[in-house]
């Protein structure tokens, strides 16, 4: 039971039809060899059957019984945040791995209560943006310490124009969970832990607007803790207020300059002037949005095939969520 599984290929179930499925994991899995997508079930049949027409692959309606859906090794749960907790516990007991899309937990409690009902190394977390090869260049970077010690990090997101892209149920909080903070700006707070090695999160000066349930801008200042010693990450997030987005690493000798939609990565002095482009044509990977899906499942698919936690298991995303709670917990309703 405990022995790694190696070489037999994995049957995968995916549960959820809409467009991070269809635009994005759907056709990474089937680019897999050693990954058979099984079925593809929906609450909207509509739409499991237009996706299984595109990519030729069976749909399956939604039991009444949840028990009732065939078992796979994997399954892909990529269902709003609120309609998630009747398949944890269908799921609990069956033994397949599962990988949830973010976001997956508004507190770091509850996301504990969860990794306590699967194996370590079979449940996993949607935050790809971490296998990003221009991620990965700039944690090395970070970890010895090229441009000197880290002092701050900041972080910025969104703009007046950013939409929800027609998604059914970003006017019900209880089944979206959060607003602009709980839905995109995950990815670029988790980026700054991951990428500068936090180890410790507390908030302060931050400002969370929360309308008609939803927040629409969260700003502050956290300060971090990393082997290497104490930072500070200045975010601001917003869907109320225009802004350069991206992630800007200032250490002692020279900043570094990431872009969250693109592969960007400058060097610059510490008084803004881009040096160089740390990305040159061919020399990092995973470059695309694509490759870089493709290459988180890969290192998942391999934690869950030897049993080990990897940088891709929900449990390394406490800290992340445990920041997101603070945030939250500053929240002024408008």
């Amino acid at each position: 039971m405990n022995k790694p599984i190696v070489g037999q290929k994995l049957s995968a179930g995916i549960i959820g039809a809409g467009e991070v499925v269809s635009k994005a994991h759907l056709p990474v899995l089937l680019a897999m060899e050693d990954i058979s997508v099984a079925w593809v079930a929906d609450q909207d049949e509509r739409r499991a059957k237009q996706l299984s027409d595109s990519y030729k692959v069976k749909w399956l309606p939604l039991p009444k019984q949840l028990s009732g859906l065939p078992h796979t090794d994997i399954v892909l749960l990529a269902v709003p945040y609120g309609a998630r907790p009747p398949y944890y516990e269908v799921l609990r007991d069956r033994g397949s791995a599962l990988y949830v899309e973010k976001p997956i937990s508004r507190s770091a409690d509850e996301l504990r209560r969860l990794c306590a009902l699967f194996s370590p190394w079979s449940l996993g977390i949607g935050l790809q943006r971490r296998s990003w090869g221009q991620v990965q260049l700039l944690k090395q970077l970070v970890q010895t310490s090229v441009f000197g010690r880290l002092n701050r990090i900041e972080f910025r997101f969104g703009g007046s124009a950013i939409v929800t892209s027609g998604k059914s149920f970003v006017s019900d909080t209880k089944l979206a969970g959060g607003g602009i903070l709980f839905e995109h700006g995950i990815h670029g707070l988790d980026l700054a832990l991951y990428i500068a090695g936090a180890n410790s999160a507390h908030s302060y000066k931050v400002k969370t607007i929360i309308d008609k349930g939803f927040d629409v801008h969260s700003q502050g200042q956290v300060s971090l803790k990393s082997a290497a010693g104490e930072f500070v990450l200045d975010f601001k997030i917003s869907w109320i207020s225009e802004m350069q987005e991206g992630l800007l690493f200032v250490f002692d000798q020279a900043c570094v300059d990431m872009s969250v939609v693109q592969p960007r990565l400058l060097l610059k002095t510490k008084q803004g002037k881009t040096v160089i482009s740390l990305l040159e044509p061919g020399s990092i990977y995973p470059l695309t949005g694509f490759q870089t899906l493709w290459q988180y499942w890969r290192d998942f698919l391999a934690g869950v095939r030897t049993k080990t936690v990897n940088y891709t298991s929900a449990s390394s995303a406490i800290l992340t969520t445990d920041l997101l709670e603070q945030i939250y917990a500053r929240g002024v309703i408008e």
